[in-house]
């Protein structure tokens, strides 16, 4: 699937074509958040990537995730706002890479706001997809992130005790 988005993006040239999953009936309500922009050709560089650590066995499929991606000053690597993924725009690709293959796994454990399904889930989640991020940057020989499984443990510990 990633291969195949890839190649459909690198063959045509516009700047709206997505790499990732589409979803034309909720793609134009998604648009990026003021101060971030999209970068058709940057999407495609991580989704191969994404792709080739994929084809290595340590990254998630991402056919989950809505494209256009985001970009722009975020404060971590990356979030997602609801379905959306926002990206630091300073951060290498490589980088970005990693915390692609961090929120596709959040996607596919259905994490929502990260209360949806309980504080213990959101926290397996977290750990799952810390694991598969370190993963990614190992094998893009990136060292292995500071301790930010636990500041998203307490952020997640802090949105799911308010009601």
């Amino acid at each position: 699937m990633i291969r195949a988005a890839l190649a459909s993006a690198l063959a045509v040239t516009t700047a709206c074509t997505p790499v990732f999953g589409d979803a034309p009936e909720r793609r134009d309500a998604l648009v990026c958040p003021s101060g971030y922009v999209t970068d058709a050709v940057r999407e495609a560089r991580l989704a191969a990537i994404v792709a080739g650590a994929a084809d290595a066995g340590v990254a998630p499929s991402t056919a989950r995730l809505v494209s256009p991606i985001c970009f722009g000053p975020a404060r971590s690597l990356g979030v997602l706002a609801g379905p959306r993924v926002v990206l630091r725009a300073s951060a290498s690709d490589e980088e970005l890479a990693g915390r692609v293959a961090h929120l596709a796994v959040h996607l596919e454990d259905d994490l929502g706001d990260g209360c949806r399904h309980g504080l213990a889930r959101a926290l397996a989640s977290e750990e799952h997809a810390h694991a598969v991020e370190t993963a990614v940057r190992a094998h893009l020989q990136l060292p292995p992130l500071a301790d930010e499984e636990g500041e998203a443990a307490k952020d997640y510990a802090r949105r799911c005790a308010s009601p």
